[in-house]
């Protein structure tokens, strides 16, 4: 069986290649796509990962014949969402869709939590949603229209994960968790400061254990549905900042930045169904990811 792991050069991408380059996955032979990222072929290539340079801004054509595909592609930028609502859906749906017009195999398609923007509580993917910006919309329609391939047969199978917040290797260092580790060990003397009030709901899960997940969904066919991804333990970006201060060592001052939160998030979710679905006990356990995500800041030099 041929996969290909679609968006391979970026953050989830490249914790799924690393996943895959450990082996015991059930692919004869793995792909990965990349775009503007020249350091990636070698990187793969050093990985028994084949390289495959992709650009989903125009018409898609694929070297043969793959059975299943993760697609992990697109903007994950939630302020160029909303400041670029064209560019967001460029990248989310219409690459989607210019994908989907040349693959027809078992998709994988990862999705975003931010589908749920505008409710509270706990949430499920039997719920009406209606996201109420940008970043939400494009993924739900992007949601659509793999579904409607699904339903016309233009796909084998379809399984829509929906993340909610990862982090671990390859992450951004302008992401929470990165610059949480930077102010606890670097400035543990001074506040870190949260955008808004700090109170907006957050459910971390290591990217580790999200390319498990999306491995494993890609290699069971009958895993076919909408479903969510999350750590299964929420809790308020203030108390998230300072439980990850605490696994390094550090008591760490929180404060809110203050100001109105655009889009605080007010709801959370369960991964247990997916979980079960993939045959997986656990995302795996919180203080062990941060603790190799500060392991490899500190191996590329991001931290002392």
């Amino acid at each position: 069986m041929r996969l290909l792991v679609v968006g391979g050069s970026g953050f989830i991408g490249r914790n799924v290649v690393e996943r895959l380059a450990a082996g015991s996955h059930g692919f004869g032979q793995v792909a990965a796509t990349y775009c503007h990222a020249a350091d990636f072929p070698p990187w793969a290539r050093a990985r028994g990962i084949e390289p495959l340079e992709l650009d989903l801004g125009r018409a898609v054509r694929l070297p043969g014949e793959f059975d299943a595909a993760i697609y992990a592609a697109g903007n994950a930028d939630h302020a160029a969402a909303a400041d670029r609502p064209l560019f967001d859906a460029e990248l989310n749906a219409s690459a989607l869709l210019r994908f989907i017009e040349a693959f027809h195999g078992r998709l994988v398609y990862l999705s975003s939590g931010s589908v749920y923007y505008g409710l509270s509580g706990e949430v499920n993917p039997g719920l009406a949603v209606r996201p109420t910006f940008a970043y939400g919309i494009s993924k739900l329609a992007s949601e659509l229209y793999a579904a409607a391939a699904r339903e016309r047969g233009r796909l084998a199978s379809l399984a829509t994960i929906r993340l909610f917040y990862a982090f671990g290797r390859h992450d951004k260092p302008r992401r929470l968790v990165p610059r949480v580790l930077s102010a606890a060990l670097e400035r543990p003397n001074e506040p870190f400061r949260v955008q808004g009030t700090g109170q907006s709901c957050i459910d971390p899960l290591f990217a580790a254990g999200v390319a498990d997940v999306l491995v494993g969904a890609a290699a069971r066919p009958e895993v076919e549905g909408v479903f969510d991804l999350c750590g299964n333990a929420p809790r308020t970006v203030i108390e998230l900042a300072k439980e990850i201060a605490r696994i390094v060592g550090v008591t760490l001052a929180v404060e809110s930045a203050g100001g109105r939160e655009e889009y605080p998030v007010t709801f959370h979710a369960s991964a247990r169904r997916l979980l079960d679905a993939v045959n997986l006990p656990s995302v795996g356990r919180f203080d062990e990811g941060v603790r190799q995500t500060l392991a490899w800041l500190r191996e590329r030099g991001s931290l002392h």
